[in-house]
């Protein structure tokens, strides 16, 4: 690895080709990582609403007005 100094006083380094693939491919990684736990957490907060929804359907229905007599 070495490093270079720019035109605008920045400084840049130049990694060996197989380093920078080697970087590539972690961030791909982590990358797909955090999409499957996303994916993951979706599918568990859809099934949490679904089975919500099936529990609140076979609760009885309490009405909250005041009966009239």
């Amino acid at each position: 690895m070495s490093t270079s100094e720019s035109d605008e006083g920045k400084k840049t380094v130049i990694l060996h080709p197989e380093l920078l693939l080697g970087q590539i491919n972690e961030h791909h990684r982590e990358l797909i990582a955090e999409a499957e736990q996303e994916r993951l957490f979706q599918a568990i907060k859809r099934r949490l609403t679904d089975n919500n929804k099936a529990q609140r359907a076979r609760e009885p229905v309490i009405s909250t007005r005041a009966k009239h007599a």
